[in-house]
């Protein structure tokens, strides 16, 4: 028994609600944004310009809130 381990390309297809904790830069990037569901909501735990790619984010989303 335990948790099942994926990477997030393995998960961002399914995935409705993503976080990220990490600390670490880069680790939602544009690419990863595309594959995401159309109601995905995605949230950070910390420094979201660091772990987001925010740029790309605000240069192609139709809605944030």
């Amino acid at each position: 028994s335990g948790f099942e381990v994926a990477t997030a390309d393995e998960c961002l297809q399914k995935a409705r609600i993503v976080v990220t904790a990490t600390g670490c830069k880069d680790i939602i990037h544009g690419e990863m944004f595309e594959q995401m569901l159309e109601d995905c909501i995605v949230c950070n735990i910390g420094h979201y310009e660091h772990e987001l790619d925010i740029q790309w984010l605000y240069s192609n989303s139709v809605k944030r809130d």
